[in-house]
């Protein structure tokens, strides 16, 4: 019978450890920066129009529409008009800084004739309009080769978009 007592209290301990450490996980799990609040009010389809300036002489160069999706947990996706091979699907990771204001970073591969030549990497400072429906930006767009190593600047590109609802 003291062998029963001692393994249902050390079954009630073990228990409630276990119940402690699942209640804690659930408190931060739910305190993530980017799902709840502010953060993430980015959330969302954008209809985007996107323009290329040269970086060092501010020229204005093409401007494409786009459309923008900013998912909870601080990724995304960025489908330009007319994706194909040259130019695909990109992957994004974003990040809340405070304010209305969000870091975004995109990366795409890059083709010629041969197949994949490197990538694409763009940094973008974004803003959040106050009512939530509008919002822009602007960045720098860097060539990478296929070793990581940085070979050149695409351009700058400008964003400015509004929400898709639908």
């Amino acid at each position: 019978m003291k062998n029963l007592n001692k393994k249902l209290k050390l079954t009630g301990i073990l228990l409630a450890g276990v119940v402690c450490v699942l209640a804690t996980s659930a408190v931060f799990a739910g305190s993530n920066s980017l799902t709840k609040g502010k953060a993430s009010r980015i959330v969302g389809v954008w209809d985007v129009t996107v323009t290329l300036f040269n970086c060092d002489t501010g020229v204005q160069g093409p401007s494409f529409p786009a459309l923008h999706k900013y998912e909870l947990g601080g990724t995304g996706q960025v489908e330009p008009a007319g994706s194909s091979p040259a130019n695909p699907l990109h992957l994004m990771v974003w990040e809340y800084l405070g304010k209305g204001q969000y870091s975004a970073t995109v990366k795409f591969f890059r083709y010629d004739e041969t197949g994949v030549i490197g990538t694409t990497v763009i940094s973008n400072a974004v803003w959040l309009s106050k009512d939530g429906n509008e919002y822009g930006g602007s960045g720098i767009a860097e060539l990478y080769d296929l070793n990581g190593n940085k070979v050149g600047v695409a351009g700058c590109p400008a964003i400015s978009g509004t929400r898709f609802t639908g």
